[in-house]
């Protein structure tokens, strides 16, 4: 999961969270996400 969120572009994982796949995913991954969405919208 890490290494593909490296590589997806911020819309990819915004929509991953945002769906149902979501609650299968461990909190710690979700913050990791979080945490990269955020770096890629500040970089935007």
């Amino acid at each position: 999961l890490h290494q593909w969120l490296s590589r997806a572009p911020a819309d990819a994982y915004v929509e991953v969270l945002a769906g149902s796949d979501a609650i299968s995913l461990r909190q710690k991954d979700l913050a990791v996400a979080r945490a990269a969405i955020e770096k890629a919208s500040a970089g935007a």
